[in-house]
């Protein structure tokens, strides 16, 4: 399957509507007894970063696991929707494994109109560490959150991680400039836990220029590569003693319990034992943003770990950042630090553009912003300037159309 078809499915086919971000979310989080204010705190940030802009969710699409851990905040986000404080969608996609689709014969059957009296089900096969005691099964269905589903097919029947590989181009794809046939949609990826199939993940993220959120002290290989960048620091390049403790920490997730049922050795795993995808993490640690579970407030809370990491991408980089941050209506502090960096905002090239999107989205917060940063109103606010603003307000802006003329026109 090659991913251009999967964005065409979805945008012509399906008809959904572009993102303005992309978040996708990987790893485990069965190796972390999360605590409750913890969790609070997570999926509190979680919902922030995604209830102010439209946003598809990529996932692995079970009700088990990472993708049960983002639905619990996708239902909070749903409930403000309900009560009107949002307005924003949500789409959750899922890239499941089809070979690990323990009904698969029986939907093969269903998909070429062969019908069974027998019930219909997909169960996803699990590792042994996700075993759901509730069910005694080893396997999870599919999320009835998830709006979209795609089942990748890789050959070998049980074989656990076939679908990571078109899940990385399909994220490369996203975020690709539309002048290259991609979507040019801002995307990160988030990393909870994580075996070294979600190692080799982020590696490869990293690689085409997307940018990585790391979730520290939700184990795995979240937590090794946190480590890697603490002992890396601004030198950018980790120690002989420090290297032998890598590796050591890298063998840990290879000699995994073996997978009851599981007919093949998981040899994706032996690339993993290589430190060179650490380091490939520490050479690209401008994309890689780290948010700690246990003190939030250090590093920042999740949703201005997202931004801050958005904003790094190669998506982003060619455009404005306050532009992104008005189109994704994030005034953030995070915002205020950029455009003080930037010196004088009277000197900025486009803040003509930035202040007239501002004011015509019906977003006064930036206003505030702005002229906060010392925005001058007699520089800006000229009579041409006025003129196109009253054009504008008129189908626009509820507000500046009361303001500019008087409410009646």
């Amino acid at each position: 399957t090659h991913p251009s078809s999967i964005l065409d499915t979805l945008t012509k086919r399906w008809k959904e509507s572009t993102p303005q971000i992309v978040i996708s979310t990987i790893g485990t989080c069965h190796s972390f007894p999360i605590h409750p204010q913890e969790f609070q705190e997570f999926k509190q940030g979680f919902c922030n970063a995604i209830s102010k802009s439209d946003v598809w969710l990529l996932g692995g699409g079970t009700l088990h696991g990472v993708d049960a851990l983002i639905t619990e905040c996708v239902k909070e986000k749903q409930y403000f929707d309900w009560m009107g404080v949002q307005s924003f969608k949500s789409t959750m996609i899922g890239l499941t494994n089809w070979d690990c689709v323990t009904s698969a014969t029986l939907a093969t059957s269903h998909y070429f109109g062969h019908y069974s009296s027998e019930p219909f089900h997909y169960f996803i096969r699990q590792r042994k560490a996700d075993f759901d005691p509730l069910t005694q099964r080893m396997s999870a269905s599919l999320n009835p959150f998830f709006s979209a589903f795609f089942a990748i097919q890789g050959g070998i029947k049980g074989k656990l991680d076939q679908e990571r590989n078109l899940r990385c181009q399909v994220e490369q794809l996203i975020s690709r400039p539309q002048t290259y046939q991609g979507l040019g949609v801002p995307t990160v990826v988030l990393v909870i836990g994580g075996t070294c199939a979600t190692l080799i993940h982020a590696s490869t993220a990293l690689t085409n220029g997307i940018p990585v959120v790391i979730c520290k002290g939700s184990g795995g290989a979240a937590d090794l590569i946190a480590a890697a960048l603490r002992m890396a620091g601004n030198m950018r390049s980790i120690a002989g003693f420090q290297r032998a403790f890598l590796v050591k920490k890298l063998r840990e997730l290879i000699n995994e319990p073996p997978e009851e049922g599981c007919l093949f050795q998981r040899d994706i795993l032996d690339a993993a034992a290589q430190v060179g995808l650490l380091e490939n993490c520490i050479a690209n640690s401008d994309l890689v943003c780290v948010y700690r579970l246990d003190k939030p407030a250090i590093d920042g809370k999740l949703d201005q770990c997202i931004l801050k990491a958005l904003l790094s991408g190669r998506t982003s980089l060619s455009k404005d950042s306050v532009f992104l941050a008005i189109s994704w209506n994030r005034c953030d502090p995070l915002i205020k630090d950029i455009i003080l960096a930037q010196g004088d905002i009277n000197g900025k090239p486009n803040i003509r553009q930035l202040v007239r999107k501002a004011i015509l989205e019906s977003k006064p917060e930036f206003m505030a912003m702005f002229l906060d940063v010392g925005l001058s109103w007699s520089q800006y606010l000229t009579g041409g300037e006025l003129c196109v603003l009253y054009q504008h307000a008129m189908e626009k802006c509820d507000w500046l159309r009361e303001l500019l003329g008087g409410g009646g026109g």
